[in-house]
């Protein structure tokens, strides 16, 4: 049976209104992206509905509901002068009775947005991005889709399927800023929720990828992250749309009994919301952006870091200073401190890869370099006793400055025979080791007590700052 158009009434913002679509969806997008059906058999079944030329059951209040809201709805447009003559506003050319009406500053139309938290799935310092899970909710109205319950048996709200490539009704563009990725990538198509008044609430779950510019990092892995979400709409001014926060909050945390926080390397510890107004562009003085700022806090799970890098710096370090316990003529000595300094620098690249490259110094950084310090330190020791644990010489003076003030020496006429004095010199550099290795053995002796103190003080001292 052939529908009949019924023409709008005259001198109503009604009569702004275009025809989108003759056409209707024959079945659900959201079937066809979410459920994996085929296309081929929708699109068989569509030419068979189509054929009928009633694509909504007249039996049914809700069909026809549906197609009396959608027959001359334009989902592109919104009548923007119906929000503005809430606010006293009048078109020109018309006549009010109040004179300065046309002087008063129109505002657009409040948007609420809402954002259930769930969880931190993900935090990329490296590249300032951050992965939440969320539930997004808008809510709007449109004078478009009002209706009176009683003439449609009681049908108090219907749904309308909003989606990326084709959508039933209009939409605000209300995008994230700092994006990542856009809220149509990385949120679910979902049907918006249309009460009889007009009033629109459409909820989505997915993701949040904003561009963080993260604070507190200075304190890895002991800090508290915090990243700043900018979303207002991209297209409209305020003149045109204005966010607002929904429930005055504008948040609220999800049920951490479904989702948990369990094996979660980061976790939600505060949000706090601001709506900042943006200045006009001077070729547009009277349009300002406003725009809801989200300031996220999270915290890290530093045990990990404890068990895995800190502890394992620690204990090479004290394996390092076990050389002292070792003779110098054990060959094994200088090999145990330079296991252990390849050991902590292999530690220390598995742990800089989650930090990017930046001039600021972290408490990482800082622990890092005091424990290869010392490390340093006790080869540079464990060389110097070994050193001094062979030495035969009578001082420490360089053999070519040696040689350069014996030959300045006069010659002696009656020089010892050669046996004589080699052994001489044999004696004499007998005498001269046992004087050095008495020097190593006391180096040795203070070194054991000095690098772990000093050590223990640097760890202190590192401790203090981050507390």
């Amino acid at each position: 049976q052939q529908q009949q158009q019924q023409q709008p009434q005259q001198g109503s913002w009604r009569d702004t209104r275009h025809h989108s679509s003759s056409q209707y969806r024959d079945v659900p997008p959201i079937l066809q992206d979410q459920r994996g059906f085929s296309r081929d058999y929708f699109q068989t079944e569509g030419r068979q509905r189509r054929q009928t030329e009633q694509p909504y059951d007249e039996n049914s209040f809700s069909g026809k509901l549906r197609r009396d809201l959608l027959s001359d709805y334009d989902a592109v447009a919104f009548p923007w002068e119906s929000v503005w003559e809430e606010s006293g506003w009048v078109q020109p050319g018309q006549s009010t009775n109040t004179s300065d009406a046309s002087n008063i500053e129109r505002t657009g139309l409040p948007v609420e947005v809402g954002i259930n938290y769930y969880r931190i799935l993900s935090v990329d310092v490296t590249m300032s991005i951050a992965d939440i899970y969320v539930w997004f909710h808008e809510k709007w109205y449109d004078p478009r889709l009002t209706w009176n319950p009683d003439d449609y048996g009681g049908v108090e709200q219907t749904w309308f399927w909003i989606g990326d490539d084709k959508s039933e009704i209009w939409t605000p563009d209300i995008e994230l800023w700092n994006q990542e990725s856009s809220l149509s990538e990385s949120l679910s198509n979902e049907y918006a929720v249309v009460k009889f008044d007009g009033h629109i609430l459409w909820s989505r779950a997915g993701h949040l990828r904003p561009v963080c510019n993260f604070e507190g990092l200075t304190k890895f892995p002991f800090d508290t992250l915090s990243c700043v979400i900018e979303i207002g709409s991209w297209v409209y001014s305020g003149k045109y749309l204005r966010p607002t926060l929904m429930d005055e909050t504008g948040f609220t945390f999800g049920a951490r009994g479904i989702t948990g926080e369990a094996y979660a390397e980061f976790k939600l510890t505060d949000i706090s919301t601001e709506v900042h107004v943006y200045p006009p562009f001077p070729l547009s003085p009277e349009e300002d952006w406003p725009a809801i700022l989200y300031t996220i806090t999270f915290s890290r799970a530093w045990q990990p870091y404890i068990r895995g890098y800190l502890l394992l710096q620690i204990i090479l370090n004290l394996t390092a200073m076990a050389c002292f316990w070792l003779p110098p003529h054990c060959g094994e000595r200088m090999l145990l401190g330079m296991t252990s300094l390849l050991a902590s620098v292999t530690s220390d690249l598995v742990v800089s890869e989650k930090l990017p490259s930046v001039n600021e110094v972290t408490s990482f950084d800082n622990f890092s370099i005091m424990s290869r310090i010392f490390i340093a330190l006790v080869l540079f020791e464990t060389a110097m006793v070994i050193y001094f644990y062979y030495l035969t010489a009578d001082s420490l003076t360089p053999r070519w400055i040696a040689w350069m003030i014996k030959k300045k020496e006069t010659h002696n006429p009656n020089p010892r025979s050669n046996a004589k004095q080699k052994s001489f010199l044999h004696l004499k550099e007998m005498q001269n080791n046992i004087f050095w290795q008495k020097l190593s053995r006391n180096i040795d002796e203070f070194s054991r007590v000095a690098f772990p103190v000093g050590y223990a003080i640097g760890i202190g001292v590192i401790t203090s700052n981050i507390q």
